[in-house]
């Protein structure tokens, strides 16, 4: 075979194999659709979780200084029994 018939038949070839990878591009535009999706979900996630967490530490904070209010007056109260 002749080096120009050679040359033709590898540009041949590697044609058909782009015009094949071609053809995959719907599925990776797809794919990558999904993947951005998902990635927005659980970031959506996160920042929910993030909330969720901070109104935990608000009303544990709370509950704590109602703890230690209550505590107060107890001792307050005990320590007036204890005197009478």
């Amino acid at each position: 075979m002749s080096p120009f018939l050679e040359f033709d038949q590898r540009v041949k070839d590697h044609k058909d194999k782009a015009l094949e990878a071609m053809k995959q591009i719907p599925v990776i535009e797809e794919l990558l659709q999904q993947a951005e999706n998902e990635t927005e979900q659980a970031y959506d996630a996160i920042n929910g979780a993030e909330q969720t967490a901070s109104e935990a530490v608000d009303i544990a904070q709370r509950a704590q200084a109602m703890a230690d209010e209550a505590s107060k007056v107890t001792s307050s109260s005990f320590k007036f029994l204890c005197y009478l």
